[in-house]
């Protein structure tokens, strides 16, 4: 059974690194908390960021849309390919900034390693790249 968290103050400040994304790939920002990165071997566990845009808060590219995001704690295996995501926690803005909001400790079934994506647009592809191939 997974555990939710409820959170409520202001966040620490992160050491975010920008995740290299094609210019033609419309995924949300995505960063690594560089500090979060510790390694063992093949796998590596680290602290991710995504932010995402508040509904009805832009119109295209005439205005940009608020965003908050999500801080989510993940594993890599980079001779298997596997991601698993352990915990994750709601900002109130962009790169792990603001408030904190609501948090979520996966259970073990949720924490189950998979495969990575490696098309274009996948978190975990961009995440694997970023990581285990700049190693």
């Amino acid at each position: 059974m997974a555990v939710a968290l409820s959170v409520c103050c202001a966040a620490d400040a992160k050491n975010v690194v920008p995740v290299a994304i094609p210019a033609d790939d419309f995924h949300d920002p995505l960063y690594v908390d560089a500090d979060s990165i510790r390694w063992k071997g093949d796998v590596v566990t680290f602290k991710y960021v995504l932010d995402v845009p508040i509904l009805g808060t832009g119109s295209g590219t005439v205005t940009a849309p608020r965003m908050r995001s999500n801080e989510i704690e993940a594993v890599i295996d980079c001779a298997a390919q596997t991601i698993s995501i352990l915990e994750l926690i709601t900002y109130s803005g962009r790169a792990a900034t603001g408030d904190m909001g609501f948090g979520f400790v996966s259970n073990a079934e949720e924490r189950r390693p998979e495969r990575i994506d490696m098309r274009k647009g996948s978190t975990s592809g961009y995440l694997y790249r970023h990581l285990c191939k700049r190693r």
